[in-house]
């Protein structure tokens, strides 16, 4: 629903981040397409609720990622 209407909007928005990403590799994607920043945090690091973010910042552009702390409660677990 948030894709769908930031489809609809997008020609009003001046910039724009993905606060705290934790999609998927199709997610992101679409996120790019409409010429967004992605923000990732520690979530990344998390070997359990992080697989599908993992592969998907494999295939984010340098120049389209923000790294982001949110801490105390983001914070990178092993």
């Amino acid at each position: 629903e948030q894709i769908h209407l930031l489809r609809k909007y997008r020609g009003s928005l001046v910039g724009g981040v993905v606060h705290c990403f934790t999609g998927n590799l199709e997610q992101m994607q679409a996120y790019l397409a409409l010429d967004l920043y992605i923000g990732i945090t520690g979530w990344v690091c998390d070997s359990k609720r992080g697989q599908d973010l993992q592969e998907a910042v494999k295939h984010l552009p340098l120049d389209r990622l923000l790294l982001e702390t949110d801490s105390p409660y983001l914070r990178p677990k092993g």
